[in-house]
């Protein structure tokens, strides 16, 4: 079991959603450790990786409360379902390429969602080192109640843009994540 001695979040045993929360809130006030060490040369409101990161940390942590509380699901294992709803017929390595994610974290969240039935993994006919992974129909069934609710939590966070700003955001969005595929 992980431990953080100056995190005061720590994993609860015997509860992996639980946990999965815990851990998230450990990483995020490490994080907000680091910054504030930072802090003094680095104005943190101008500083975009601060600022991105911060966005992305909360983002997680009040998707994931609510994909578990409404569907039984963490975000990894909605990511890849959401991944498997446009990719079919997909490998571990295609869905950690396409998520930007350890293979080894893939591959644990796809063991979760087989083992919950909502995929299956088959293996290659032409490589037998190699396997399929495909959405059960129990899985497309998730699929089509969880992106009714993804969808209406992404109208709730850009309400407040106009169609021209959010333009712009996906836009810059684009530049920044080819520029970070180039450092």
């Amino acid at each position: 079991m992980l431990k953080n001695p100056g995190c005061k979040y720590q994993p609860k045993k015997d509860h992996f959603l639980i946990y999965e929360r815990d851990l998230l809130f450990c990483i995020i006030s490490t994080y907000l450790d680091l910054v504030s060490i930072f802090m003094q040369k680095i104005n943190i409101d101008r500083h975009a990786t601060a600022q991105i990161n911060m966005l992305a940390n909360k983002l997680m942590l009040k998707s994931s409360t609510a994909y578990t509380q409404n569907f039984g699901i963490g975000m990894m294992e909605w990511r890849v379902i959401s991944v498997l709803s446009s990719s079919p017929n997909s490998s571990l390595q295609s869905i950690s390429d396409i998520l930007g994610l350890d293979k080894a974290a893939v591959s644990r969240t796809v063991k979760k969602l087989e083992e919950k039935k909502y995929i299956s993994v088959d293996g290659d006919e032409t490589d037998k080192r190699m396997y399929v992974i495909n959405l059960t129909p129990k899985g497309e069934q998730l699929y089509e109640v969880a992106a009714d609710f993804a969808i209406e939590r992404e109208k709730l966070l850009l309400e407040n843009l106009s169609e021209d700003e959010k333009d712009q955001l996906f836009n810059m969005l684009k530049i920044l994540k080819n520029k970070v595929n180039e450092m």
